[in-house]
């Protein structure tokens, strides 16, 4: 984010917490975009949050994948220790 837009979302946030803060759709779509941004910058920068977006959905798959296997690893581990083969 621009620093104007950084600004403007600061003073048009509400709460108390920062790790709540709550932007009103209006005020959303009153934020400044920068007019100057020719159509090739503003593909690139849609390039490159594809690219984020992307890694952040295979991150998300392993993890939920990780959290499958660990799920199963302690009915794994109870049931070889009650067949004797631990």
């Amino acid at each position: 984010m621009s620093p104007l837009a950084r600004r403007y979302v600061s003073d048009h946030t509400k709460g108390t917490s920062p790790s709540v803060q709550k932007i009103n759709q209006r005020d959303l779509l009153k934020m400044p975009f920068p007019a100057d941004l020719s159509l090739d910058e503003q593909e690139a920068w849609v390039k490159y949050f594809d690219l984020i977006f992307d890694g952040v959905d295979r991150l998300e798959a392993q993890i939920r994948e990780q959290y499958r296997d660990l799920q199963e690893l302690v009915p794994s581990i109870l049931d070889k220790a009650f067949r004797g083969e631990l």
